[in-house]
């Protein structure tokens, strides 16, 4: 599920909203498909996290605690691993390069602005 919203704090222009398999992006950008489709690849990668981590919490757990770890995990991969997040980005930087968004523009966002230490060349290896 998506909303569109006036303003979002920070440099982001759309992002996936904590422990929810939801996406907020700005209003000014409600028609902007490929970065719709970045936010739908992040909720994606949410929800199959959550069945995963659930099914298996359920299995070891009861369904209480089970829960919260299933709402958590993507999140909490997602800021603690690098490796995990630069794997979600750039599955979510390929979609949005589906619909016009050039590999420079797409490297460049990836280099610079979620923590991977990355060059914008590195980068680009990552998104071919």
């Amino acid at each position: 599920m998506i909303f569109y919203v006036n303003k979002i704090n920070g440099v982001m222009i759309g992002r996936k909203v904590p422990m929810l398999p939801i996406a907020v992006i700005e209003k000014q950008y409600k028609g902007d498909k490929g970065l719709r489709a970045h936010e739908i690849e992040h909720i994606k990668q949410y929800c199959v996290l959550f069945v995963i981590v659930g099914a298996l919490g359920s299995l070891l757990t009861n369904a209480a605690i089970a829960l919260v770890a299933a709402m958590m995990a993507h999140d909490v991969a997602y800021t603690v691993i690098s490796k995990y997040r630069c794997w979600a980005e750039v599955k979510a930087f390929k979609k949005q390069m589906q619909y016009g968004v050039s590999i420079d523009k797409a490297a460049a966002a990836l280099a610079e602005h979620y923590r991977l230490k990355l060059t914008i060349e590195e980068a680009k290896k990552l998104l071919q």
